[in-house]
């Protein structure tokens, strides 16, 4: 995770959340929205947004990239300002997520 954009613009946050799953795993459709769902909640990001990225809040987008980055199970994970815009109420779940 980097500060820069990394959202397709003519998408829409959750297309854009499906996309590398779709692409770099065998995962069906229903196991994708399946993951992401789960990581939206565990991170307080339920409903996962359907508005493009440039009106959607920072703060939905930086949990955002925080489901994308994670339900791809990465075995390295690389993270550049984690926090930025993150509301309060969920920084203990990232820090415990990270910590697992």
């Amino acid at each position: 995770m980097f500060n820069g954009r990394a959202w397709i613009g003519n998408l829409n946050v959750l297309e854009n959340l499906r996309l590398p799953l779709a692409h770099h795993t065998g995962r069906s459709h229903d196991e994708i929205m399946a993951a992401l769902v789960d990581w939206g909640q565990r991170f307080g990001l339920d409903p996962l947004p359907t508005s493009r990225p440039d009106r959607t809040l920072p703060w939905q987008l930086r949990l955002a990239e925080w489901v994308r980055a994670l339900t791809v199970e990465p075995e390295l994970l690389l993270l550049e300002n984690p926090l930025w815009h993150v509301p309060p109420a969920q920084i203990a779940v990232l820090h415990d997520t990270v910590r697992s």
